[in-house]
């Protein structure tokens, strides 16, 4: 088992350490609250460029606050940096929500391999390794080496992780259907999840125009109606 000391001072990929925060009863706009495990999770070793650390991977479930008055969305999420650590049960105010530049081919996994990320700890494990090696390494898509990415140990369910990974990830090339919402903090772990949210910044919508200016311009409209009617009714 990794050495709880060591992630919390390398600020690792494993998104978790033991001895979580219970969360509060009170919820704040643009706040995450992570409530534990999808469904277990597998220890395993990742490789990123220098990085090499005992990690816990897998998914995650939470709910997503955000306006006044507070909008409880709940949701599964997955790490997607190697660089940042969070508790499980722990509350983190200060998240921002907004759809996730370049996002093709995790779309693509999303539509390949999300209703079946649930259904075991060696399934969420390997969604989330999937999420990764899209992220640091998706000239390869193995899981199980690259120069970007990959992840070793883990046992009998660490190698099941990974050839499921590398299953989902052979399959990619339907066109992907899903919106995949970034979830970011400057001092804890971005994370992704399938779908919209509230509060989400940045969708592209076009705002709608101000009341005021329309209000002008009808006014405006109509006086140029009448001043032609005028003109007409006096033969110019």
């Amino acid at each position: 088992m990794p050495a709880i000391a060591k992630i919390l001072k390398r600020a690792t990929a494993s998104c978790a350490v033991i001895g979580a925060v219970a969360i509060g009863s009170t919820a704040y706009a643009n706040t995450l609250d992570t409530t534990g495990w999808l469904n277990g999770n597998i220890t395993m070793t990742v490789h990123q460029g220098s990085l090499t650390e005992n990690v816990y991977v897998g998914g995650f479930t939470g709910v997503w606050h955000s306006g006044t008055p507070d909008v409880a969305t709940p949701i599964s999420f997955w790490c997607y940096e190697l660089t940042q650590y969070f508790n499980p049960g722990t509350s983190y105010p200060n998240y921002t929500a907004a759809p996730l530049s370049g996002a093709t081919l995790i779309a693509e996994l999303f539509n390949e391999a999300y209703a079946f990320a649930a259904s075991s700890r060696i399934r969420s494990a390997a969604f989330q390794l999937a999420v990764w090696e899209l992220e640091y390494d998706s000239g390869n898509l193995d899981v199980n080496a690259g120069t970007g990415f990959y992840a070793t140990g883990g046992g009998a369910d660490g190698i099941a992780a990974r050839q499921q990974a590398n299953a989902w990830l052979l399959g990619l090339g339907s066109p992907g259907t899903w919106s995949i919402t970034r979830l970011s903090n400057t001092q804890h772990q971005d994370f992704i999840t399938g779908g919209d949210l509230p509060g989400a910044c940045c969708k592209g919508t076009v705002p709608e125009p101000p009341v005021l200016p329309l209000v002008l311009v009808a006014m405006g409209a109509a006086a140029l109606v009448e001043s032609r009617r005028r003109l007409s009714s006096r033969g110019v």
